[in-house]
């Protein structure tokens, strides 16, 4: 999946929680209600070995990345905020960026 996908799938849909698993098993949550059960599913993913997981957190308009997982854990995530962007990495390889602003919906007031 190249990242003008990825992105693609992140910016049609209606700002809902959703899922999406890319090639190298990366996993990425868009939520909105229980951002606590999703950083739970963190310690699965992490002991699973899954790569990398990004939580879209769409309350407090941040990305929270989950990398590199060791000794069956991830470290502290990075949390990324507008107008930063993030690295897509897939199968190992820097892809293409995504800008956290592109995954979030307008801010109130129609500024994002």
């Amino acid at each position: 999946m190249t990242s003008a996908v990825l992105a693609g799938l992140l910016l049609r849909q209606p700002f809902q929680p959703f899922r999406i698993v890319i090639s190298d098993n990366t996993e990425v949550e868009v939520v909105r209600w229980n951002v606590a059960e999703e950083r739970r599913l963190a310690v699965t993913y992490g002991g699973g070995g899954i790569p990398a997981y990004w939580i879209v957190n769409l309350d407090d308009r941040q990305l929270e990345v989950y990398e590199g997982p060791t000794e069956r854990r991830y470290p502290a995530p990075k949390i990324v905020r507008e107008p930063d962007s993030v690295d897509l990495v897939i199968e190992g390889q820097v892809v293409g960026q995504i800008a956290v602003a592109d995954l979030l919906p307008p801010a109130k007031g129609g500024v994002r």
